[in-house]
């Protein structure tokens, strides 16, 4: 599995669990970096480096079928703040 679609998975979890549990949306910005942190995410964003947003659309289709659209599409925009969008 590639860094970008472990990323997305995992951030289609974490988008699916935020909505599941109802959590305020104030929050969600120190509730997402403790998930992160809890995830690894640092390492994976190193190594990452900077994606083509080809591949950040590719990734997006073949997330699709993951779970629910809106979490897919959340973790999109949430991946494309994440990372470097060239």
């Amino acid at each position: 599995m590639s860094v970008l679609d472990r990323l997305f998975r995992l951030e289609i979890e974490f988008h699916r669990l935020f909505r599941s549990e109802g959590v305020n949306a104030l929050e969600a910005a120190g509730i997402h970096t403790s998930y992160a942190l809890q995830n690894h995410y640092e390492p994976l964003l190193r190594t990452i480096g900077v994606v083509a947003p080809s591949d950040l659309a590719s990734a997006t289709e073949r997330m699709m079928g993951m779970g629910d659209p809106r979490d897919v599409q959340a973790a999109y925009h949430s991946l494309h703040r994440l990372i470097r969008v060239a």
